[in-house]
């Protein structure tokens, strides 16, 4: 995954224990951290896509803009009961932009 600096959307993660997909449903929490981002389920911003069968963890614009370039670490935790499973860390890839300035939707 390519993240520019600056930009604004969701990154669909698909979680999975095994070979079995991870929804809200198999489970009684979900931490997600991009960096020095973390995004919690339930209480939190992470979201559940039926249809695609991933998570949404939402960065806005200025998030990725106070983003290094280069590879920043990320990692799943899947709470189930009292067992918290984590994944291995892994490296989303955030490359630089010219374009700097907020986009002002006013």
């Amino acid at each position: 995954m390519v993240i520019h600096k600056g930009e604004q959307f969701a990154i669909p993660f698909e979680v999975k224990i095994g070979d079995d997909l991870v929804t809200p449903y198999d489970i009684d929490g979900l931490r997600i951290k991009v960096n020095d981002i973390l995004q919690e389920w339930p209480d939190g911003d992470l979201e559940f896509d039926d249809v695609d069968g991933v998570w949404l963890f939402w960065l806005e614009e200025s998030e990725t803009l106070n983003m290094f370039a280069g590879r920043r670490p990320a990692q799943i935790a899947v709470k189930i009961g009292d067992n918290i499973l984590k994944s291995d860390v892994f490296d989303l890839d955030v490359k630089s932009s010219i374009i700097t300035e907020l986009w002002n939707d006013e």
